[in-house]
């Protein structure tokens, strides 16, 4: 059966929840599994947070179930209303954003944003230096971090 509830509990190792359903007294449901794209040999995880807003699919007696994803509200709106947008927000404010129709994806990182790639082409320019955290030698002789080579 389909229920709406709120997480309670986060077993972030095991990617399993509790929750809450506040039409049956505050029932808390047993560990049950969130449902993820994928699992296997391409993996994707997103736990939602607690007291966030679930739809679950849940046995007749409520002991066993899962929960198929998150619900926007009148307290959690979604952040962007386009529906040619592809919008991940996090709580501190970054957020990454595809415009499909403007063919614009956006990374707007509020810290470090890290990248690793044997090769990196940013606005066509072709980034070719290796990084493999070793140190090369500076034309002094002394030793420095790698550079970065465009072409």
């Amino acid at each position: 059966m389909y229920k709406r509830g709120i997480i309670s509990n986060i077993d972030e190792k095991t990617a399993r929840v509790r929750v809450k359903f506040p039409d049956l007294d505050n029932m808390l449901s047993g560990w049950i599994p969130v449902i993820y794209s994928f699992t296997s040999k391409d993996k994707a995880y997103f736990i939602p947070s607690l007291n966030e807003q679930v739809a679950c699919i849940m046995d007749e007696n409520l002991e066993d179930g899962c929960v198929i994803g998150s619900l926007y509200s009148d307290q959690d709106k979604p952040p962007v209303g386009d529906k040619n947008k592809f919008h991940i927000e996090f709580e501190d404010g970054t957020f990454l954003e595809y415009d499909k129709q403007e063919h614009k994806l956006t990374a707007d990182v509020l810290g470090i944003a890290e990248v690793r790639a044997t090769q990196l082409l940013l606005n066509e320019i072709d980034v070719v230096e290796t990084f493999n955290n070793h140190i090369h030698p500076a034309p002094n002789g002394m030793t420095d971090k790698p550079t970065v080579s465009l072409k």
